[in-house]
């Protein structure tokens, strides 16, 4: 057996998504450094994922701390100001408009940011079950025998993490796992992990970076309409 393993890049709507693509074409041999190959860019495209996923946290805080900081900001100065000067009533409207203006544009950018983060951790555990379908097709989930020297606890020689196990339904009937089942199990906030504790996802905890800065940019504008309020007492 020998395989052909690319990585189609695909552009849709300006957006570029990288798969990985495993062509298994039979030839009556087996190749263990073919299965290897696939691993190791099945590796690649994971840590691609997550780093992506990253990305859009990093954008987040930056851009959304910087336009919040100065919303707060200018709010404060412009209706301080707005009192002193005694400002008429249509540039004050205007002020506090050009301000919840920015904020909703916090907002959009969290939503935004949030749904590609999404998509990435979607990706991203989508190349975590082929790693472990791979793994197996290796044999490193195999168990290792009882005459154990270092780590005698251990059973297999890698991390068991991601052995997806089957799982019970909604009637506690058993269930095979597949990919799909996977990737939104881990899209929970919490999981079950293999010895039936409940554990919070990576995704389940980032995620809050982004619903923080939605309710801070509602927050923000809540800000400027009661300073813009205020500026009349």
């Amino acid at each position: 057996m020998s395989s052909l393993v690319t990585i189609v890049t695909l552009i849709i709507y300006n957006r570029t998504y990288e798969f990985l693509v495993v062509i298994l074409l039979s030839n009556g041999k087996e190749s263990k450094n073919e299965w290897i190959a696939a691993y190791q860019e099945a590796a690649v495209l994971r840590r691609d994922f997550a780093d992506r996923g990253w990305e859009s946290i990093k954008l987040q805080i930056s851009l959304g701390s910087l336009l919040i900081s100065a919303v707060i900001g200018a709010a404060i100065s412009l209706f301080s100001y707005a009192q002193s000067a005694n400002l008429s009533l249509f540039f004050r409207i205007l002020g506090a408009a050009g301000l919840c203006a920015i904020a909703g544009i916090v907002f959009y950018l969290s939503d935004t940011c949030w749904n590609n983060f999404r998509r990435e951790c979607e990706r991203m555990y989508e190349q975590i079950a082929v790693l472990s379908k791979i793994s197996e097709k290796l044999g490193l989930y195999a168990e290792r025998g009882t005459e154990r020297v270092t780590v005698r606890g251990d059973s297999f020689y890698v991390s068991d993490n991601y052995i997806i196990k089957d799982t019970l339904d909604k009637n506690n009937k058993l269930v095979e796992t597949t990919t799909d089942m996977f990737i939104e199990q881990n899209m929970q906030s919490v999981r079950v992990d293999k010895n039936g504790k409940r554990k919070s996802t990576f995704y389940g905890i980032m995620q809050n970076v982004f619903l923080i800065f939605k309710i801070m940019a509602v927050v923000s504008a809540g800000v400027v309409i009661l300073l813009l309020i205020v500026s009349f007492i």
